[in-house]
């Protein structure tokens, strides 16, 4: 018991050791005045922009392949009870529901990441709210 605190009280300060090391970087960064967006070309942007794209159509085909090697119920074995056999067919129907869903936002997300990437001759609107 003892030795899974210590492990915990060392993980945290490693985590707060690394968040004070790039605070300081930041600070090192504003002094000199370096800007990060400066840095970046229009071609490295794109890059990774269409690089999210790659990446989304080997997300979805590893969860194809997934689905097609080790089936919709994750491998799991036969039923040993009638309520197993339940149980397995409403973890079916669940992943039945969940698949599209997962697989339309993550394409929304990838897509629009893509779609708006940062280019510097778009053009931001800024709505004011007033109140009467």
């Amino acid at each position: 018991m003892e030795n899974k605190f210590i492990i915990v009280v060392v993980v945290a300060l490693f985590i707060v050791a690394l968040m004070q090391l790039m605070k300081v970087y930041d600070i090192a960064s504003m002094i000199k005045g370096n800007k990060f967006e400066e840095r970046v070309t229009r071609g490295e942007n794109a890059f990774n922009a269409n690089m999210l794209i790659v990446f989304m159509i080997a997300y979805f085909g590893f969860i194809i392949w997934l689905i097609l090697k080790f089936g919709m119920n994750g491998g799991l074995f036969d039923a040993a009870s009638v309520h197993g056999e339940k149980i397995d067919s409403l973890l079916l129907f669940n992943w039945w529901v969940i698949l599209p869903v997962f697989f339309l936002t993550n394409a929304i997300l990838f897509i629009f990441s893509w779609k708006y990437s940062y280019k510097k001759e778009r053009k931001h609107y800024t709505f004011l709210m007033t109140t009467d």
